[in-house]
């Protein structure tokens, strides 16, 4: 008998082990291949609208056809582009916008002229340097005026060098935006450049550099250095002090910059050896506990990761991706209650003159007021997506043939009298319209396929007017 219980209690010992080991290998390989990239994911994501979204501005002021056209004129009234740049500043809560000319060598921000650089003097280095360079931007950190720039190459018609454009934000505001990642994501995180020196990070660490510095050098990533050389996207793993960290980079190329994202072990590990050494017996149920937790916990990532790919970040309405998924649920519960369901397809006429007239931001302006005019003319069920460039998809639940004909002429009709002030401009558009209802067994991409014939008709009847698909049979809504 006492053979048959230390035969068990050895079994169970054994299992009870081998389901620790293997629990822990899953944990672990839990955070190299799922965890750790998707929350570096979320950082990455965070990233774009906080520190890459000033690259996109700057690659904006670059190309602005008002700033081409004030350097063409030879750069004649400083309050002009003072005006320009304190617009830049204003509308996208930078620190500061920058103009610098290669003709003059005068630095211009949103107070008019800042300075006039000269080649001999080391604080205006960095203009030449650029200048020679090949690069179309660059992302520098001044620890002298506090700041982050970031310098976008400024071209004429032929390619000729004409300047630097640009923005400025204080790094006290980049640093909490860092430290902000961290806390929401309990995750550290730095930057480095592509000659590992590590460029910026949390608070806590980047109060203690003086420069760029190699992260051989860096006490909270010793050990990590051997990994990185050279330095590539991927998950590592490397010891510290004593426990094991994971670190995820990633490239990002807007910055120029790789992106580690690092995570210590002991905030999963000590609760699994904490339940072992307390009680061998119930251990294979906290270990599948455990497991139950890191399974919902990476399916509350994803579900994350997912709000924040499914949305278009200049209308937020939904994107392809998220209408793909909303759209589909829709069809189902219509043909399981046997309803109606219509398909608006949305696209704003001669679109390219707004963009060609008045520039990116400018067409930008235009496609956010009318998509929040649309947003106000639906119902809360209705489905609304920005489909690509100036089109715009809208699904009707519930709504019949006539209903779906009467809202299309409503949106057309409101959207011919609105106007849209921009810069002092007014601005009118209107809009094309086609629709298609839903047939019995048609799948998602047949409707829609229908709907974008019908507006194809739309646009070369035309435009300005609505046609309706029904199968083969198209009719056209003329404006008024």
């Amino acid at each position: 008998m006492s053979l048959l219980g230390s035969l068990i209690g050895i079994g169970f010992l054994v299992t009870t082990l081998a389901s620790f080991y293997t629990s822990r290998a899953s944990l672990r390989q839990a955070i190299i291949t799922t965890e750790l990239p998707l929350i570096s994911n979320a950082v990455y994501s965070d990233i774009r609208n906080d520190l890459i979204r000033p690259v996109q501005i700057s690659r904006a002021m670059a190309s602005d056809v008002f700033l081409h056209e004030w350097i063409d004129h030879g750069e004649q009234d400083v309050k002009i582009i003072a005006r320009f740049l304190t617009g830049i500043r204003s509308q996208y809560g930078t620190t500061s916008a920058f103009f610098v000319s290669d003709r003059t060598h005068i630095y211009y921000d949103q107070g008019g002229i800042f300075e006039h650089l000269d080649p001999g003097r080391e604080s205006s280095a960095w203009f030449y340097r650029f200048r020679d360079g090949q690069q179309p931007w660059e992302v520098i950190i001044d620890r002298g005026r506090s700041s982050l720039f970031i310098n976008f190459r400024v071209l004429d018609a032929q390619g000729n060098f004409q300047g630097v454009a640009g923005v400025g934000i204080t790094l006290a505001v980049v640093l909490k935006m860092i430290d902000s990642y961290q806390r929401r994501y309990d995750r550290a995180v730095y930057f480095i450049d592509n000659q590992r020196n590590l460029v910026l990070a949390g608070e806590d660490v980047y109060k203690n550099l003086i420069r760029a510095t190699p992260i051989d050098e860096v006490s909270s990533l010793k050990g990590l250095s051997h990994l990185l050389s050279p330095i590539k996207d991927g998950t590592y793993d490397y010891n510290r002090d004593g426990g094991q960290h994971f670190v995820n980079v990633r490239h990002i190329d807007e910055l120029n910059w790789f992106l580690l994202v690092d995570k210590h072990d002991s905030g999963v590990m000590v609760p699994v050896w904490r339940t072992l050494w307390i009680n061998l017996l119930v251990c294979l149920c906290v270990t599948v506990i455990v497991l139950g937790i890191i399974g919902w916990m990476v399916r509350r990532y994803l579900q994350r990761i997912e709000d924040l790919v499914i949305l278009d970040p200049l209308t937020n309405l939904l994107n392809r991706r998220g209408f793909s998924v909303v759209a589909e649920q829709a069809l189902l519960e219509c043909r399981r209650n046997n309803s109606p369901l219509c398909i608006l397809f949305l696209d704003l006429d001669h679109f390219k003159l707004v963009n060609d007239k008045y520039g990116h931001l400018g067409g930008d302006w235009v496609l956010k007021t009318f998509a929040g005019q649309l947003k106000r003319l639906l119902r809360a069920s209705d489905i609304v997506s920005r489909w690509g460039g100036e089109e715009f998809v809208v699904v009707l639940q519930g709504t019949p043939l006539d209903a779906a004909q009467a809202l299309a002429e409503k949106i057309r009709v409101q959207t011919q009298a609105s106007v849209i002030e921009y810069e002092g401009a007014q601005l009118r558009i209107s809009v094309s319209i086609g629709i298609a209802c839903l047939h019995l067994g048609e799948s998602l991409e047949g409707l829609l396929g229908r709907a974008d014939q019908a507006l194809y008709d739309a646009k070369h009847g035309g435009r300005n007017q609505i046609c309706i698909s029904e199968g083969s049979l198209v009719a056209i809504t003329k404006q008024v």
